[in-house]
């Protein structure tokens, strides 16, 4: 039993010792001759200063008898309402006691019960107070403290974000503070000192206990003064000192009205002082008394994903810690952090190492950051190094897996890091080294995140497919960022049925090499879809050097339901994610990217290739990219149809501020197409240099076959074109194809026997093929001046309608106008500068009478 309780009942004995020597009882006759007039009830105003856990406040109390017999005893209430001068938070006392002389009126034997309540401004405290008292020429006094309900509350908790390591859990420093009601009592012995006026000086000694929940035991000493110097003013000041509060002193002075009658001094007869003392107010602690305690402590760390705390593994960090991953009692969900003091993680001839679901695998040569119930924490890294940690095996990956921080080097011929049905795989940081395997490669996949790996790919033997160095088959919401992938035999990264929102940003890409097979599939980012919808973005990546002589290696390929029916001279067919079942679609943006040095001499290698087929619909933004030394050509789209589609495929392309240089054996930008389905190509702000091989700068055709196709539309506006070996822009049309065409504000600079400008109507009987056509303000230089800088023809069965005007020929042989050329515009060579127009055939030119009417023969002009 706590020492207080001791000296507490020692107290209550010492009292009831006195209480035996009561064996005269006054009688009421006596005590209204001795003791006069009653108590009457009274208020008093009061102002205490701060003293130990209150501040400054004023009181507003008072004292009413309930039932008395004068100069005998007196029950009563009295209430306080105290006021802190520094808030609002009010408290109050709510008290019933009761007093008796006894011992021949020589003492005043009460006892009292209070209800207490503190409103400190953070909660609202209720205490029980009990007390006794004995009061006469010895004044006795024991008041006990006792709180009621909610005795603590919680003011601030502060956890740091730096965990340690301590029996498999993650530990983080918590400081808390608490707002405590402390239990306890008080017990104070006094007496009359000196007289003064109409009263005593009296002055008192005792002690007080308290004690909380958070805050230990303690015990100090407390001394008092007391004065009424008249009957209305009441004086005090208090000194204590204990371990908890220190040293404290507080001053009170009270004004009563309409005051205590008689004097506690005056003493005619006996008795008269002692029973005036009747209807003095209580002497107690009127504020519950309270505390705030700093409580320091450690909890473990909660992992937000199943609200349980972390569970944690080391290996080769040191002592105490694992020595081999494969023998660590893994559940999912743990935490393996693996240090540098081994050389290859005690991996090496342990076969694979085989994650659980959710089991984080982290190196901890850096600080790391986990994600907890109270924001992102940091486990400091236990063994700092620039070094990884080796694992030299293989890893297969479950679901939610992280594997960061790591140098992975699995024997010869197995894959690094190898997943299936896997939800959430985060691979990152790490340094992956793989020789005639894969590095990484995961197959059906949710939300797979690979992210700043190094990932290099050695071969002495070629496959006869792909050995990528990053592959993933069927996922949904990949990201594939800040890696460098170096050595990849077919792609370097490599996507199948990428569906959702794909991001792949910010790797570099070099040294991809041909497969054994050439299958016209490879790229250094290669993606291909036959199913669902896609949102993909391409962005700020760097593909390079791609120099094996032999290779067809694109920079960025991508393929959406390319089919596999189309055995044509360029391998159009994919036999694995080829025919769409139904039609799909996909947003492609390709922007920022750096495409060089990618395919040597004759290679057919291209920067960026397009192939879509039967049900493909597709948008496709190409933008800002930097294309240079192209084997093939620069930017090539493929559109193909079979006679018999689910759906015609259709496109929607936007080809703008591209830098194309250096092109060897192939077109600027070409784009092919023998779909039905509306076709829309908007090629804008490119500037384009050095296009070789007698190659076009920009180069497209349509053929469909169908009977009534969605009339194509296509904008060339705003290009550049230097040093372009053959004509700068190229457009034909056969077979049944319709074209609305714009080629506008162009600059086309040519350097031998092609026209700047050719556009070419063709179509044998019953086809007829339509071009509509506007040409206007192109600046037009033709390197040969015997070669005409415009050329307009219609061959066979086929209409051409053109809007030719402002244009400039700087050099050149003039503008040739061919066979049925339907030409609008009065005076075709005042309105292009005075240029030169030829003519072969039978030429229409329509008048001003004639413009202004319908066009003939259902021309219309874009």
């Amino acid at each position: 039993m706590r020492s207080w309780y001791k000296l507490l009942g020692s107290c209550l004995l010492g009292l009831t010792v006195i209480l035996g020597f009561n064996d005269v009882a006054i009688g009421r006759p006596a005590a209204a001759k001795l003791l006069g007039s009653r108590i009457q009830p009274r208020g008093t105003i009061r102002f205490n200063s701060e003293g130990a856990g209150f501040d400054n406040y004023l009181s507003a109390e008072t004292f009413i008898p309930l039932f008395q017999k004068p100069g005998a005893s007196i029950g009563f209430f009295e209430g306080k309402l105290l006021m802190p001068t520094s808030n609002t938070a009010l408290a109050y006392n709510l008290m019933l006691g009761y007093r008796m002389l006894i011992a021949n009126q020589k003492f005043s034997l009460g006892g009292y019960l209070s209800y207490d309540f503190r409103n400190t401004g953070s909660t609202g405290f209720n205490q029980l107070g009990i007390g006794l008292e004995l009061l006469g020429n010895v004044d006795v006094r024991i008041n006990g403290y006792v709180p009621l309900g909610n005795r603590q509350v919680l003011l601030n908790e502060a956890v740091g974000l730096v965990g340690t390591i301590e029996n498999n859990q993650i530990l983080l420093n918590r400081n808390r503070l608490f707002q405590e009601a402390l239990t306890g009592f008080d017990l104070e012995v006094g007496t009359p000192l000196v007289a003064l006026g109409k009263d005593y000086l009296r002055g008192y000694a005792g002690l007080y206990y308290y004690t909380g929940e958070s805050i230990a035991d303690f015990v100090g000493v407390r001394a008092r003064l007391s004065l009424r110097p008249i009957e209305y003013l009441s004086l005090s000041a208090t000194v204590q000192n204990d371990d908890r509060f220190g040293t404290r002193a507080w001053f009170g002075i009270g004004v009563s009205f309409p005051g205590i009658a008689g004097s506690r001094r005056r003493t005619p007869e006996s008795g008269q002082n002692i029973a005036v003392r009747l209807g003095e107010s209580l002497e107690r602690v009127g504020f519950v008394t309270i505390d705030n305690e700093r409580v320091q402590d450690q909890i473990p760390a909660i992992n937000p994903t199943t609200s349980q705390p972390y569970r944690i593994f080391t290996v080769d960090t040191g002592t105490g810690s694992a020595a081999r991953i494969n023998d660590l009692p893994l559940a999912q969900h743990d935490i393996v952090l693996v240090g540098v003091l081994d050389t290859d993680g005690n991996t090496a001839g342990q076969g694979s190492v085989n994650l659980q679901d959710g089991v984080q695998l982290l190196s901890t040569t850096v600080d790391r950051q986990l994600p907890s119930t109270i924001g992102t924490i940091t486990i400091p890294a236990l063994t700092p190094s620039i070094q990884r940690p080796i694992i030299s095996a293989n890893i297969v990956l479950a679901r939610n897996n992280t594997i960061d921080g790591f140098n992975i080097q699995p024997p010869a011929g197995q894959v690094a890091i190898i997943g299936n049905n896997i939800d959430s795989a985060r691979i990152i940081n790490n340094q992956i080294a793989a020789i005639n395997a894969a590095g990484i490669q995961i197959t059906n996949a949710q939300s797979p995140i690979v992210r700043g790996n190094a990932v290099t790919i050695t071969s002495t033997t070629v496959p006869a497919f792909n050995r990528r160095g990053i592959s993933i088959t069927e996922s949904t919401n990949a990201v594939i960022e800040d890696n460098i992938v170096n050595g990849g035999i077919g792609e370097g990264i490599g996507l199948d049925n990428a569906l959702g929102n794909v991001i792949i940003r910010n790797n570099t890409v070099r040294n991809v090499s041909q497969t054994a097979t050439d299958t016209n599939l490879e790229a250094s980012i290669f993606i291909r879809n036959n199913r669902g919808n896609a949102n993909i973005t391409i962005e700020d990546n760097v593909t390079e050097n791609n120099l094996t002589p032999g290779n067809r290696v694109d920079g960025i390929e991508f393929n959406l339901c390319r089919g596999n029916s189309f055995n044509v001279a360029d391998r159009f067919t994919d036999n694995q994610f080829a025919n769409c079942t139904t039609p799909a679609s996909a947003t492609v943006i390709v922007r920022n990217n750096q495409i060089r040095n990618i395919g040597t001499g004759t290679d057919g290698s291209d920067g960026i290739d397009f192939n879509i087929g039967d049900g493909a619909n597709l948008t496709a933004i190409l933008e800002g990219n930097v294309i240079n030394s192209i084997s093939d050509a620069g930017i090539t789209f493929d559109i193909v149809s079979s006679a018999t589609p689910i759906a015609s495929p259709t496109a929607n392309i936007t080809i703008r501020n591209n830098q194309i240089s250096n092109i060897l054996n192939d077109d600027g930008i070409t784009l092919e197409s023998n779909s039905a389905g509306q076709v829309v190509l908007n090629i804008e702000n490119n500037v384009m240099s050095g296009i070789g091989g007698s190659n076009d700068g920009i180069d497209i055709e349509f053929t469909t076959n169908a009977a009534s196709p969605a009339p194509a539309r296509v904008r060339i506006v705003g290009n550049e074109l230097s040093n372009v070996s053959d004509r700068g822009i190229e457009i034909d049309t056969n077979n049944q194809a319709a074209l609305q065409l714009e080629v506008s504000n162009n600059r086309i600079q040519t350097t031998s026997v092609g026209e700047a400008v050719r556009l070419r109507a063709t179509a044998t009987a019953p086809n007829a093929s339509r071009l509509n056509a506007t040409v206007n303000n192109n600046i037009l230089t033709q390197g040969n001046s015997a070669t005409r800088s415009l050329e307009l023809r219609a061959d066979g069965n086929a209409t051409l309608c053109a809007n030719v005007f402002g244009n400039t020929q700087t050099s050149g042989a003039g503008f040739r106008l061919n066979n049925t050329s339907i030409v609008a515009l009065p005076n075709l060579s005042a309105n292009n500068g005075g240029v030169v127009i030829n003519t072969s055939g039978t030429v229409t030119n329509i008048t001003a009478t004639t413009f202004s009417a319908p066009p003939p023969a259902g021309c219309t002009f874009p």
